[in-house]
Formats: structure tokens, sequence, C-alpha cells
């Protein structure tokens, strides 16, 4: 089945304000992300879901994320298909992993692999 689209990803200088733009322009549900960092979560009223980030770098741009069984292996494979890997795989929380990779024309893919543990533990809740 390939890899969906599971996240996307806005940055902005001010989120706050960003996040109030799409409530208004999309009635999407914004909040502020409880994990110390200053991220809010978007929810469209359908999947997939996103958020809203900090800007950290000028150059710094929106991102989708697929879902990918094995984010080294698809490193591996992007890098012999001409990409060059911006973010090697680190972990986020402990929902999963990602990777930043920019495709040959430039274009900015994010790679997701979600921990099963993590998801066992949601779905036992």
């Amino acid at each position: 089945m390939g890899s969906p689209l599971v996240h996307f990803e806005f940055v902005a200088d001010n989120p706050e304000a960003l996040a109030e733009f799409y409530r208004k322009l999309f009635d999407w549900t914004i909040g502020e992300f409880e994990g110390g960092m200053e991220y809010w979560s978007v929810t469209t009223g359908s999947t997939p879901g996103g958020g809203i980030a900090k800007r950290e770098r000028p150059e710094q741009m929106q991102t989708i994320y697929f879902d990918v069984p094995s984010i080294d292996d698809y490193l591996q494979k992007a890098r012999a298909l001409g990409a060059k890997v911006i973010s090697e795989k680190s972990a986020v929380g402990e929902m999963g992993w990602a990777a930043l990779i920019a495709d040959p024309d430039g274009n900015l893919v994010g790679l997701w692999e979600l921990n099963p543990k993590w998801m066992e533990q949601q779905q036992s809740q």
C-alpha cells in the first residue's frame, strides 16, 4: 500500500497568530501542545491532522510527513535516489521517529515511523 500522508506542519514566526488565522479560515480546532515546546496541534475534522511550530531558521518551510515502516531504510533509499538528508532519524517523544529529506528538486519531505509500543499503550488506555 505505499506510504500515506500522516501529518502536516506549518512554521511561523508567531505560531499563535497563525493558529488564529487557520481557526478563522477553516474553523480548525487548534490548541497549544503540552510538551514543553512552542507548538500548536491542529485538528482539521478529518485526517491527517497537523501542527504549527515556531520557525527556527529563516529558510524553514512547511513540511508534509509520510508514514514509513522504517526510516532507516527510507533514508538509504532516498539518498540512492538523489535526495539530500536534512535531518537524520530522531525521536519525537515516545510516539515515534521523524527525519527530513529534500527531494531532488528541493521539496522538504518528512518521514514518520510510529513507535508500535507507544501505540499499544494508547490503545490500552
